[in-house]
């Protein structure tokens, strides 16, 4: 397993455990960092990129690293699953789950237990789906 992988799993991990102990702003962030690094990690085994190359395309190109990993992605998916509605699903949910990062690290507001446990939800539904996309593919 690659250290993003693991980067990955960890961060979903403690989600967990932070909802649990009821810190619901960094339940979000740690919960929406688990999809990206995956996302991070399928570019990185599956299409040739690294780190470094994914941060220089994304700047070459003028759109944040985030914008750029979930587009390609994105890109990658709708290469390999021929189901429409869920990429374009995929595709919302990621963008949402973006915004609700940016909502709980940066913005003046609640956080509360429905909106963590709603994170968590999303998580594990866009990670299975990357997993069942590229993962299980492969095997």
């Amino acid at each position: 397993m690659s250290e993003l992988a693991n980067k990955s799993e960890h961060n979903y991990a403690s989600a967990e455990i932070l909802f649990k102990n009821n810190f619901h702003a960094p339940t979000v962030h740690c919960a929406y960092y688990s999809c990206l690094q995956k996302m991070c990690d399928i570019l990185i085994e599956f299409y040739g990129y690294t780190a470094d190359s994914l941060y220089n395309e994304s700047s070459r190109n003028k759109i944040g690293s985030h914008d750029f990993i979930i587009n390609k992605t994105f890109q990658n998916l709708a290469g390999r699953s021929t189901n429409y509605s869920e990429n374009q699903q995929f595709k919302r949910n990621i963008e949402d789950f973006k915004r609700k990062r940016v909502d709980a690290d940066y913005k003046d507001c609640i956080i509360d237990q429905t909106k963590s446990s709603v994170s968590i939800q999303l998580a594990k539904k866009i990670n299975s789906k990357l997993a069942q996309v590229f993962i299980e593919v492969k095997k």
